[in-house]
């Protein structure tokens, strides 16, 4: 039981950790980075966050005046104060982790994405407010699956986006492209006499090694501009 406590502190710990980390890394990123948005895309964003709240106060059987009153705070001035702040944190977050993802070409593979929505999945049926919705039900509605597929996979390329992050903050991404560089040049040795020589697909295979590290050195030495369109409703 000790153990089990330890180490459930220990992957606690490296949660909180990391958090504080990608909120710097991302918060010097951003620091650099000329950031565009539409207003709509703000409100859409704002609607989501104002939706979480709601829900959250909902699993602890209140509602948004209540909690509103319990505070005294008209719900302008809330809005205004702090809810839009977060939402604009939380759109900024996404259109920075959006284009690092884009510029290294970050994809999710099948075998993760059945990882992260057994773990969401899992999140879902620990949940007392889900465990009370699911009374009386012998299967998830498919509008339910649907949003943890969707949350599943969010979390997967999030997740994706940033230990790559991590990896060209602390020049591991650089000193694998390095690596890898020089593992292909030594295949281009030449080929003895008399024998077809394949140092043409060497070549081919290293001028594209190259220029993935003149694309990941681009995106370090330079500032992104991530700009995002007014989104459709």
């Amino acid at each position: 039981m000790r153990d089990a406590v330890k180490a459930n502190l220990a992957v606690r710990s490296k949660a909180e950790y990391d958090d504080v980390y990608f909120d710097k890394v991302i918060q010097s990123i951003k620091e650099k980075a000329k950031i565009e948005y539409a207003p709509q895309t703000l409100n859409h964003e704002l609607e989501h966050v104002m939706e979480d709240l709601k829900t959250r106060l909902a699993q602890q059987g209140m509602d948004l005046p209540a909690y509103l009153k319990s505070r005294q705070m008209e719900e302008s001035k809330f809005i205004e104060e702090e809810a839009k702040p977060v939402a604009i944190k939380r759109l900024e977050r996404s259109l920075i982790l959006d284009e690092i993802a884009r510029r290294e070409k970050i994809e999710v593979t099948e075998e993760l994405l059945k990882s992260s929505f057994q773990q969401t999945w899992g999140e879902y049926q620990g949940d007392a407010s889900f465990q009370k919705y699911m009374r009386g039900r012998t299967q998830p509605p498919k509008r339910v699956l649907d949003a943890v597929a969707m949350e599943s996979a969010n979390r997967a390329y999030i997740q994706l986006t940033l230990n790559r992050i991590k990896d060209i903050a602390t020049g591991q991404r650089a000193a694998e492209a390095a690596a890898e560089k020089t593992s292909k040049k030594g295949i281009t040795k030449k080929a003895p006499a008399g024998k077809s020589s394949p140092e043409p697909a060497a070549k081919a295979k290293t001028s594209k090694s190259g220029a993935a590290s003149s694309r990941l050195a681009a995106s370090k030495k330079t500032s992104p501009t991530v700009t995002k369109k007014s989104a459709k409703k």
